[in-house]
């Protein structure tokens, strides 16, 4: 088997991170592997922030403030969200950017090239030696942060990266089906 499907058939979720992160060489190693993601069109539509170590309270504002939108939160609630960021060393927020009506990549296409993108970035962290997880809630789908990080009408959050070197044990991988399950000859 090769280096790379072996790598590709174990990858993990490290949801025990802890620092270093990725340094601004190895980000744009990340993102270079996201540009080579699949991409009818040539559009490119993602676009990521990267909020490291020293941004992480401003990120756990931005959470906190878009609970505080709404109404019927609890302050418990509200320090949670202050606090998720800081699960790990640095958070990339994944956003696609899409061109809306494009006459050969619908919406839907440009949203799995996004995500596409996305997944190569929490590869290529992993064949770094780092940890990643890809996290998405219903923080992703409020307006008011989406608001707070200045995302453009045609942008939308499709996940938050959680990034840095793995402290513990990968996610253990209880996956109930099997290679053999999920495909069929003709």
């Amino acid at each position: 088997m090769s280096e790379v499907l072996n790598f590709l058939i174990h990858r993990h979720s490290y949801p025990k991170l802890m620092g270093p992160a990725p340094s601004h060489e190895q980000l744009d190693a990340m993102f270079s592997a996201a540009i080579a993601a699949p991409d009818h069109g040539q559009l490119q539509p993602y676009r990521f922030r990267v909020f490291d170590i020293d941004h992480l309270s401003e990120l756990g504002e931005h959470f906190e403030n878009a609970l505080r939108a709404e109404s019927g939160h609890e302050q418990k609630a509200l320090d949670k969200a202050r606090n998720l960021p800081t699960r790990a060393p640095m958070v990339i927020v994944a956003i696609c950017h899409q061109t809306p009506d494009h006459p050969k990549a619908p919406a839907q296409e440009q949203l799995i090239t996004a995500a596409l993108a996305t997944f190569q970035v929490i590869n290529a962290a992993e064949a770094l030696g780092f940890g990643a997880y890809w996290r998405t809630g219903d923080l992703a789908y409020k307006a008011s942060l989406a608001k707070q990080l200045k995302l453009k009408e045609n942008e939308s959050i499709i996940g938050f990266i959680y990034v840095g070197t793995p402290d513990g044990e990968p996610k253990s991988s209880k996956k109930s089906l099997t290679s053999a399950d999920i495909w069929r000859l003709g």
